[in-house]
């Protein structure tokens, strides 16, 4: 990794794109959801997947607020008790920080997360897991 940002389609790419250096890459696990001023969001990668997988993924088109869900961990059902902590960052460079307004709620084994505030230009979404 670099510490310039390339933004590029996976077509213009062409071939899958190494992330790293890393010292085992068996062991190296991500998942990254993106998003930009048009509203595009990537879609979940299924393959090495570290829990918890992201689902419902949705920007509101009026209000631009960013949100998506999760299952809780075991036995969790209220947010207080929420040890996973949702972190965005505008450069995925050492800038992940807790989302600040964020709206974390549990439903039926379901975490919902709502950024009300996003970042006008970008911003990535992780789920960190202790």
């Amino acid at each position: 990794m670099g510490t310039n940002p390339v933004w590029q389609t996976l077509a213009a790419w062409g071939s899958l794109v190494r992330v790293g250096p890393v010292t085992n890459l068996n062991t190296a696990k991500f998942t990254v959801i993106a998003y930009d001023p048009t509203h595009f969001t990537t879609a979940q990668n299924d393959a090495n997947v570290i829990l918890p997988q992201i689902s419902n993924i949705n920007i509101e088109p009026l209000t631009g607020n960013v949100s998506f869900a999760w299952s809780a961990p075991a036995g969790v059902t209220d947010p207080g008790g929420l040890s996973d902590v949702v972190q965005r960052s505008t450069t995925m460079n050492s800038d992940w920080a807790a989302v600040p307004g964020a709206v974390i709620t549990i439903t039926n084994g379901t975490v919902s997360f709502t950024d009300p505030t996003p970042p006008a230009e970008k911003a990535f979404y992780r789920v960190v897991r202790p």
